[in-house]
C-alpha cells in the first residue's frame, strides 16, 4: 500500500502531457490553514462533499525567462518521481485509507473514495 500526504504530487497511467497533480484532503487544507481538521472534514462530509482527491494544476504559456529551461526539467524529474496511482488502488493519505476512482481530464482527475 502506497502511503502518501496531502499536498504531494502523484501522476495515473491516464495523464496526458505531464501534468501536475496534487493530493488534497479537507484535512490537510485545514491544517494547513490552522483550523479544526475534524471540523472541517464533518462539516465538508455533511454536505456531500468529496474529502479528498486528485487536483490537477492548470497549464499555462510563458514566454521565455531566466531560469525556464531549468524549470522544466525540474518538472519533470517531479513528474518522473511521483507515485503512479491505479484506478481502484487502495491508498493511505495522512493515515486514513482510500480507495482511488479515476474521473477522466478533469481539475479533479482522481477521487479518493474512504475504504472503512
Amino acid at each position: 500500500m502506497k502511503h502518501l500526504t496531502y499536498g504531494q504530487q502523484i501522476k495515473t497511467n491516464q495523464d496526458r502531457y505531464r501534468p501536475v497533480i496534487t493530493i488534497f484532503t479537507v484535512r490537510g487544507y485545514a491544517k494547513q490553514y490552522g483550523e479544526d481538521q475534524e471540523n472541517a472534514y464533518n462539516q465538508a462530509k455533511g454536505n456531500g462533499h468529496l474529502l479528498a482527491c486528485g487536483q490537477m494544476h492548470a497549464s499555462i504559456l510563458t514566454d521565455n525567462y531566466n531560469g525556464k529551461d531549468d524549470d522544466i526539467k525540474q518538472k519533470a524529474l517531479a513528474y518522473e518521481n511521483a507515485p503512479l496511482i491505479e484506478d481502484g488502488e487502495i491508498v493511505d493519505i495522512d493515515g486514513v485509507k482510500y480507495i482511488t476512482q479515476y474521473k477522466g481530464q478533469y481539475s479533479d482527475c482522481v477521487h479518493f473514495i474512504e475504504n472503512k
